[in-house]
């Protein structure tokens, strides 16, 4: 179903107030990948307002990722535990062999997207 302009905007800005952690997965989402152990946890995230059928992060978000961990996609939740998995896409892929850091520079949600 197509939407209108107005339309995008009112369900990114409903999606932006909503989602209030990110997530790093080994795979798709919703399949129960999310990293596990160490020093990982969910990460704040906030959205700037939304514009022409997108919303974008606000600043870069800094994942702790421990050893071994592989990062294929990005989950957007409304909690830091638990939860409701509300959107994810794919990230470069990055596989660590120690503990690192995983950068997100720009997180964006685009309703004229197609989903991976």
């Amino acid at each position: 179903m197509p939407y209108t302009a107005e339309g995008k905007e009112i369900m990114l800005w409903n999606l932006a107030a909503t989602i209030s952690h990110a997530s790093l997965h080994s795979g798709p989402p919703p399949q129960g990948n999310e990293i596990r152990g160490g020093v990982y946890r969910r990460m704040r995230i906030d959205f700037v307002d939304p514009a022409n059928g997108k919303v974008r992060s606000e600043r870069v978000v800094e994942f702790d990722v421990p050893a071994l961990a592989k990062v294929t996609h990005v989950g957007f939740w409304t909690n830091s535990i638990s939860g409701v998995l509300l959107a994810w896409g794919v990230v470069t892929e990055k596989t660590f062999r120690g503990r690192g850091v995983y950068v997100i520079d720009l997180a964006e949600m685009n309703l004229d997207q197609e989903q991976d």
